[in-house]
C-alpha cells in the first residue's frame, strides 16, 4: 500500500513539470514575486469522514460476541460515516526559485458529529435507539505541493500529498433507548463525557494523537481556491475495534 502511494505521488508530481513550465514561460501574471515566494491562506472545509474497523476482538472463546455486535449494526441501516467541518491556516513556502515546488505547513481545527437512529417492532414490543456524538480535534498538515500555471489566464491548478498529526481534544457520545410493551414506554440514557478519558471509559478509551496522509488537488482563480482532497489514517482512533477513519475533504479558501 505504502510503495503505491508513493508511486501515485511521485507520477502526480513528474506528470505536472513539463506542462508548469510551458505555462511560466508562456504567462507572466502567475509568475510574480509573491507566487514565487510562498503566499498564507486561510479556509474552511467540509469532512465526509468514512470508518472502517473490526469487532472481532470482542469474540469471547466460548461466544462471538463481536459477531453478533456486527450483525446487529448492519441490519440496522445505521450510517457509518461522521460529518465534520474545519477552519484553518495555511503557509506556502519555496522550496527552489526555479520550480513552482512548494512546501505547506498549516494548522486547523475540526468539529465533527454523529446523529442516526433506528428503531424495530416485534408482536408485543418496539424498540427504538438513538446515537449521537461529537468530536474537537486539532490537524497540522503538512504537504509537498506544484503550482501549475495555465497559460494567458489567471487560474493554476495545484497537485499536492502530505501527512496529517492529529490531536483529539474532546469527544462525547451518548445512546438513548425506548422500549414500548403493553403500552408502557421504559427510557434509557447511557452517556460518556469524553471518550478519551481513561476513567470515563473505564479503561477502554480512544486514542488522542493520530497520524494519516492525503492527497489531492487545488483550483487556483487569483487569491481564491478550491480544492477536494482524501485522506486515510495511518494509526488507529480505537485499538479495541482496530477503527481508523478515511477523510474525504471539500475546501474553500483565500490567499494573501
Amino acid at each position: 500500500m505504502k510503495i503505491k502511494f508513493l508511486a501515485l505521488v511521485a507520477a502526480m508530481m513528474i506528470s505536472t513539470t513539463s506542462f508548469a513550465q510551458f505555462s511560466q514561460s508562456k504567462s507572466s501574471s502567475n509568475s510574480s514575486n509573491e507566487i514565487s515566494k510562498g503566499w498564507n491562506s486561510l479556509y474552511v472545509q467540509y469532512n465526509s469522514i468514512g470508518t472502517s474497523y473490526s469487532l472481532s476482538s470482542f469474540n469471547d472463546r466460548n461466544e462471538d460476541y463481536g459477531d453478533e455486535y456486527q450483525k446487529a449494526i448492519d441490519n440496522s441501516g445505521l450510517s457509518e460515516k461522521l460529518n465534520a467541518f474545519s477552519i484553518g491556516y495555511n503557509r506556502a513556502i519555496n522550496l527552489t526559485p526555479s520550480t513552482p515546488l512548494y512546501l505547506e505547513i498549516g494548522a486547523a481545527l475540526q468539529y465533527a458529529f454523529y446523529s442516526d437512529d433506528y428503531s424495530e417492532d416485534y408482536d408485543y414490543s418496539n424498540y427504538y435507539y438513538k446515537f449521537t456524538g461529537s468530536m474537537l480535534t486539532a490537524k497540522v498538515p503538512v504537504s509537498l505541493l506544484y503550482h501549475v500555471a495555465i497559460p494567458n489566464s489567471d487560474f493554476a491548478i495545484e497537485p499536492f500529498a502530505g501527512i496529517d498529526f492529529k490531536y483529539n481534544i474532546i469527544g462525547t457520545a451518548k445512546a438513548k433507548s425506548e422500549e414500548t410493551y403493553n403500552n408502557k414506554t421504559y427510557k434509557d440514557e447511557e452517556k460518556i463525557d469524553n471518550i478519551f478519558d481513561k476513567k470515563d471509559c473505564d479503561g477502554h478509551q480512544a486514542n488522542r494523537f493520530q497520524a494519516g496522509w492525503h492527497v489531492g488537488a487545488n483550483f487556483v482563480y487569483k487569491k481564491a481556491f478550491i480544492g477536494i482532497s482524501y485522506g486515510q489514517d495511518f494509526s488507529k482512533f480505537h485499538d479495541d475495534i482496530d477503527l481508523k477513519f478515511n477523510t474525504l475533504s471539500a475546501t474553500l479558501g483565500c490567499r494573501f
